[in-house]
């Protein structure tokens, strides 16, 4: 049920600025009904909106990406604005070049290659991707995230989606895939979603196939402030299912090697955590991201 405290505060701070107003009171009067006035309606308009949207997310556990997802994309706008911060097409195909040219350096990315995107949201990366390789598969979890990123690369005829029903990759034939990437999601997942993805990229790379994500590191000044501030809203009673938590180097090599990959490669570029990784070819050859070519790994 909606509270009543917030409009009547508002009500009675008003009521009392009219009264001073009418008796002309004096400045210290005036200004602290001034001031409840503000603040009542501030509360109110904060209130309202808590209201209107968090019901809705708060019925949701963090666990629930494509219900929480899809509620937060009404429309590809919102839907954009959502999953990367802005919603303009000029500045969604700027920052996908800017993403695809990134992961493409960090794993060599080639022509022939079938590269895959784990929750490729509204296509913003996928746009760029497609160009450059054979292949470009598309899996999110939410339904409506997918079918703003058919409508944004319906003039490739080399992509195909996938919808996720659960953190694996299911529909994915083993060994099928040359490059997995993964951009500004794994922040979102619990622990145990970003462990799974991981072992599902592995399952579905071919041999010599290559693994990247990216996510916040909790190791820099942005991603420290990020978990001060996720503290100070849950402190708040603020406590989104999507809320971003901040990762180490140590938790994905942990993943990548417990998944059976090698040639692990952590990078901090300010806030973002980078990790790649190779799933081995067979007689000990691995993939040399610095120089990116195959070499003796020794194993």
């Amino acid at each position: 049920m909606r509270s009543r405290i917030p409009p009547a505060a508002f009500v009675c701070a008003l009521l009392a600025l009219t009264v001073a107003y009418f008796r002309h009171a004096a400045p210290a009067i005036m200004f602290p009904a001034e001031g409840a006035c503000i603040f009542g309606a501030f509360v109110w308009g904060y209130s309202a909106r808590m209201t209107r949207e968090w019901p809705r997310l708060r019925e949701l556990r963090r666990a629930d990406y494509a219900s929480v997802w899809d509620a937060l994309s009404p429309d590809s706008t919102t839907a954009a604005r959502a999953a990367t911060g802005v919603s303009d097409e000029y500045s969604l195909q700027a920052a996908g070049r800017q993403v695809a040219a990134r992961i493409a350096g960090f794993v060599s990315v080639t022509p022939t290659d079938t590269v895959l995107e784990i929750g490729s949201g509204v296509g913003r990366v996928g746009w760029a991707m497609a160009p450059i390789c054979r292949t470009w598969i598309g899996c999110d979890v939410s339904k409506r995230m997918l079918g703003y990123a058919q409508r944004r690369l319906a003039s490739f005829d080399n992509v195909r989606f996938v919808r996720l029903s659960d953190p694996t990759l299911s529909g994915i034939p083993d060994s099928s895939v040359d490059v997995v990437y993964c951009t500004n999601v794994l922040a979102h997942l619990n622990e145990m979603e970003r462990w799974q993805y991981v072992a599902e990229s592995h399952r579905v790379l071919r041999a010599g196939g290559r693994l990247y994500v990216d996510t916040i590191a909790l190791d820099s000044t942005d991603g420290w402030a990020m978990l001060l501030n996720n503290l100070a809203q849950r402190r708040r009673g603020v406590d989104p299912p999507y809320m971003p938590v901040p990762s180490t180097g140590e938790e994905f090599t942990a993943y990548f090697k417990n998944a059976g990959f090698n040639s692990v490669r952590i990078e901090i570029q300010n806030s973002l955590l980078i990790a790649t990784a190779m799933k081995g070819l067979p007689g000990g050859v691995g993939f040399d991201n610095s120089s990116h070519a195959f070499v003796r790994t020794g194993a």
